[in-house]
């Protein structure tokens, strides 16, 4: 595997010159060291639930492996698949008169050591090391508690569109943003592509902690991508948290291969909590995928969650502010960020000081965006937000208050990651009819309930769908979605962001002759969405369709497209839409294909849903009619 030529420094900004000064004592070590290590093996110190926590070890064909590559995270040539041999190296580190300072092993790994001294009494015997740069990390972070936070998903970003999590290690004496936030990811030269694909998949990315001031992923989750945060308060004392810079410490700089399915951002920080508190078990258990909301739910199910607070995104916060505002105001708050007009000029249109005060509010807010999105020049940025302030702090005290911020429903109440259908099809085509049973291992249908879930968003993996029909006694493969993306964002009066969709598979089709075989598809397109008051979405995309089977004249089918459609949620538990699709094949194939889809989702409970779907279609000069009914069972 390729491992990565730079790691960043878990404690960089704590770290200052010191001597490390290291006491010896006279008594013979080897001896010393052999008789903690028969008490440690007498003890099975080695099988015990905490040293397995501590090392990362999961049960493995050969016995156990540990999760981290990194050989320099072990004491023992073996030690990442032999639990003992390692237990047994990393005692005798602890004895070693060697090395001094931060390069002794109590230094290396102060969380076995830690550990070790509980259940052992090492650090009377052992020869003492003086671990500077641990001690004054400890006292400048001074953990008191632990909180794990959820980064709501990034539909645009492929390697967040499922949501990220990270803990927050706090301190009673410093505000949450002050607080040091603790990361695991990948490091990824590519952030797109086929290569950034496949290295995920197959496991090419090297995966590091890293730890910094929450501030900053506040500003890089929070502010910039427009994302809003979740803080899960868990129930992880100051002894607990003072263990996990200590497991962290041991971390630095050593990787582990990064798998986008399992071995993810979403796993891997859940042993951080198993490593300060054995007794739970947050990371067995798990089928061939781990999805960052999952892990919630676990820890959720796990009880030590005493508390969950919103930070709702930037954009939330500037759409609340617009909200308030007229649209002449949003209008020169908008050409104040764009540089279509000075602030000074431009306020004094408005009406009164209020709505002069909450014009300069929103546009230094945009100007912010506008600058982070590297869509205005730095001097540029810095003469127009000055400016702003100047013309802001003229006009004193704040304008009255805004309403409050909705709380949207949690991502972990949403409905659960997989589904399983059972229906019943009735079709006047070549297919007949036939029961339907198709299962789904992630994440989201843009139709299923919203609660919990990104408006307008739709992903799923590795979907696949069935059919048996009883009178002929015939099982049929049906479809295989491998990826359906889908991202309807609105426009409103701030932005105007497009809407796109892309999915690829393989498609049991009907064919103009009748015929019915598989077809690989691929389907992408771009447009735009509105908002339909508070009910719903309408959206619009252009689009390009390619499809390849021996039925085609070429045997493949390229042409552009559009679809159109509409989704709203009149009722709570009740989801209505329909979707309208032509398709002009000119390459390959000469036809024109429609699609009208009517679509009703009736929710009795969160994880059980009701969906009917009426179908009409035309391929060449045939009509096919089909209406679907199943059981959608999310789990």
């Amino acid at each position: 595997m390729r491992r990565s030529s730079v790691f960043a420094s878990l404690f960089f900004f704590l770290s200052l010159p010191a001597y490390h000064s290291f006491a010896k004592e006279d008594q013979p070590i080897p001896s010393r060291a052999d008789s903690f290590i028969a008490q440690a093996v007498e003890k099975s110190l080695h099988r015990s639930r905490p040293w397995r926590a501590l090392l990362h070890y999961k049960p493995a064909l050969n016995g156990s492996e540990s999760l981290i590559d990194d050989l320099l995270f072990f004491m023992a040539p073996d030690g990442k698949s032999n639990p003992r041999g390692e237990l047994e190296a990393t005692i005798r580190g602890f004895f070693t008169t060697d090395l001094e300072g931060e390069d002794h092993p109590q230094c290396r790994f102060p969380a076995r050591f830690h550990w070790l001294d509980r259940e052992l009494s090492l650090k009377s015997a052992v020869p003492k090391a003086q671990c500077l740069k641990l001690e004054k990390a400890l006292k400048d972070i001074d953990p008191s508690s632990v909180s794990m936070i959820f980064a709501s998903a990034h539909i645009n970003s492929p390697a967040s569109m499922f949501g990220h999590p990270l803990l927050r290690i706090d301190s009673q004496k410093k505000s949450a943003l002050l607080a040091q936030a603790v990361n695991y990811s990948a490091q990824t030269p590519e952030k797109r592509g086929v290569l950034f694909a496949f290295y995920g998949i197959f496991g090419y990315y090297n995966g590091l902690y890293s730890i910094l001031p929450y501030y900053e992923k506040v500003a890089e989750y929070n502010d910039f991508d427009m994302r809003s945060l979740w803080e899960y308060q868990l129930d992880i004392n100051a002894q607990e948290s003072r263990m996990m810079i200590r497991h962290l410490w041991e971390l630095t700089d050593k990787f582990s291969y990064y798998y986008f399915f399992d071995e993810n951002c979403a796993y891997i920080v859940l042993f951080l909590l198993e490593a300060v508190r054995p007794s739970l078990d947050l990371t067995s258990g798990w089928n061939n995928y781990v999805i960052p909301v999952d892990t919630f739910r676990r820890v959720l199910d796990a009880g030590i969650v005493t508390g969950v607070t919103y930070r709702p995104s930037k954009m939330a916060k500037m759409m609340a502010i617009a909200n308030s505002m007229s649209g002449k105001a949003i209008q020169t708050s908008r050409d104040i960020a764009t540089g279509k007009s000075e602030p000074g000029e431009s306020i004094q249109a408005l009406e009164n000081d209020d709505s002069r005060k909450r014009a300069l509010d929103l546009a230094a807010e945009l100007l912010q965006r506008r600058y982070a999105e590297k869509k205005i020049e730095k001097k540029d940025y810095q003469r127009t937000f000055l400016a702003t302030l100047r013309q802001r702090g003229a006009l004193g005290g704040d304008p009255p208050p805004i309403s409050p911020i909705t709380t949207p429903v949690r991502p972990d109440q949403g409905h659960l990651s997989g589904s399983f259908n059972l229906g019943y099809e009735s079709n006047d085509g070549p297919k007949g009819n036939r029961v339907t049973f198709s299962m789904r291992p992630a994440l989201h249908d843009i139709m299923d309930p919203q609660d919990g879930y990104v408006e307008g968003s739709q992903i799923e993996f590795f979907s696949l769908s069935f059919s048996f029909q009883p009178l002929e006694s015939k099982l049929w493969f049906e479809r295989a979605d491998l990826v359906s993306i889908v991202s309807l964002t609105p426009v409103n009066n701030l932005f105007f962001p497009m809407s796109w969709r892309v999915n690829f598979g393989l498609n049991r089709r009907e064919f103009a002759n009748e015929n019915v075989s598989e077809a690989f598809f691929l389907n992408a397109g771009g447009g735009y969405t509105a908002k339909v008051g508070n009910m719903g979405l309408v959206y619009g995309l252009l689009e390009a369709d390619a499809q390849a089977n021996h039925n085609f004249d070429k045997g493949y089918a390229i042409g552009p497209g559009i679809s159109l459609g509409l989704i709203l949620d009149p009722v709570p538990g009740w989801k209505t839409g329909i979707k309208a699709r032509a398709t002009r094949f000119v390459l390959g194939h000469d036809d024109t294909e429609y699609e009208v889809i009517f679509s009703q989702r009736y929710t009795a409970h969160r994880n059980m849903g009701i969906h009917l779907d009426l179908k009409g279609k035309r391929i060449g000069e045939r009509d096919i009619k089909s209406a679907l009914l199943k059981l959608v069972l999310f789990m």
